[in-house]
């Protein structure tokens, strides 16, 4: 893929800010006290992986379904929790033809399981910043547990006057482990993921 295609192609699923960005409010952005429900943010959250083809180049490709909502307290990690949902037949890779094949029984085999979740199961703080995530991903039917490092990207006030906070995180699956094992020799074992997630307190 050329590099004005690829430019197009980021734009295009909403990883360049553009004018749908959300607008964040002057204000206090100190968060609420105690344990608060956020939701997903479909619109601004993204999921990005990368896989390396006949061991010479990486093909990219994100999941364009993203529900789910998350639990947070900086000083209640115990009660606090992530979850997520991405429905497989999202997935995008800007070529149809591959697009189809990867929703197939081949691969991610998306009318049978249409959903791809993961729950956590314990959160530590490593820093500031960062969060050791520790969950239960379900794959293609299959479930593993997996360890994610996830840094709080920024909190605040949005134009509605809601809290948000952010996250990033960027970790490997072996797509083996999942049941994804067709072309063992032609395509990477390992999916490197970047999962970037916005929350919102939702208004009383």
């Amino acid at each position: 893929m050329k590099f004005r295609s690829i430019l197009l192609f980021l734009a295009a699923s909403g990883l360049l800010l553009g004018t749908s960005a959300t607008a964040f409010a002057d204000g206090d952005a100190t968060p609420p006290e105690g344990l608060q429900e956020y939701s997903i943010d479909a619109g601004h959250s993204s999921v990005v992986f990368r896989i390396k083809h006949n061991d010479m180049g990486y093909v990219f490709g994100m999941f364009r379904g993203v529900d789910g909502s998350f639990a947070f307290d900086e000083d209640n990690l115990e009660e606090s929790s992530f979850n997520f949902t991405i429905a497989a037949n999202s997935i995008f890779t800007n070529n149809e033809t591959r697009d189809n094949h990867l929703k197939s029984p081949d691969f991610f085999a998306a009318e049978e399981h249409p959903e791809i979740t993961f729950e956590s199961t314990n959160i530590e703080r490593v820093n500031d910043r960062t969060y050791r995530i520790t969950g239960d991903l379900t794959m293609r039917g299959t479930t593993g547990e997996i360890e994610i490092m996830a840094d709080q990207t920024g909190q605040g006030l949005d134009n509605a006057g809601q809290f948000r906070r952010g996250f990033l995180t960027t970790f490997a699956v072996n797509r083996m482990d999942f049941g994804v094992d067709e072309m063992p020799d032609g395509l990477g074992h390992y999916v490197r993921v970047n999962f970037s997630v916005q929350g919102f307190i939702p208004a009383e």
